[in-house]
């Protein structure tokens, strides 16, 4: 993961093998102040949007 400091917090996530996943997370998704560079997060990946949004 790494995270764009340059105002509102931007998370790009990642697999454990390294692949990028889409899309990335914006503060209010979970991508808080708490979080840091190479953080393990817990995130629901559908690559193929067949779940709709939850909160």
């Amino acid at each position: 993961m790494s995270i764009d400091d340059s105002g509102t917090n931007h998370c790009d996530l990642r697999m454990t093998d390294g692949r990028a996943i889409s899309p990335s997370l914006s503060e209010g998704d979970g991508c808080e102040n708490w979080v840091s560079k190479g953080d393990e997060m817990r995130v629901q990946y559908d690559p193929e949007s067949i779940a709709s949004p939850t909160n």
